[in-house]
């Protein structure tokens, strides 16, 4: 299987997994602020909104920390990457995307 394909497949399964936890801690946010939410002063269409805003929240933050603990392992690493790491070290964020889909990194 080509490195792009692999490098898809890993793209494809941080997303879901980012979403999915991402959705499971706003259902937590959700059911917090139903069961509370009226001893905090939110009325139903403010816990509603809090929830919609904590999911994007959520979901930027897991993004971050995605790309910073992919970044510490690249640098543990010596700055290979996990697929198709037999090429040697690379220059991180410099590449063009015809490099970095061609295999040939």
């Amino acid at each position: 299987m080509p490195v792009f394909w692999l490098r898809v497949w890993a793209g494809t399964i941080d997303v879901v997994l980012e979403a999915s936890g991402a959705l499971v801690l706003t259902v937590v946010v959700d059911f917090f602020l139903r069961r509370f939410g009226r001893l905090l002063g939110f009325s139903a269409w403010d816990s509603k909104f809090a929830t919609g805003m904590s999911y994007i929240l959520l979901l930027a933050v897991g993004s971050c920390c995605t790309v910073r603990c992919r970044e510490f392992f690249l640098a543990r690493d010596g700055g290979q990457a996990a697929a198709g790491s037999a090429s040697g070290p690379r220059r991180r964020w410099k590449d063009s995307f015809g490099q970095a889909t061609s295999g040939t990194l």
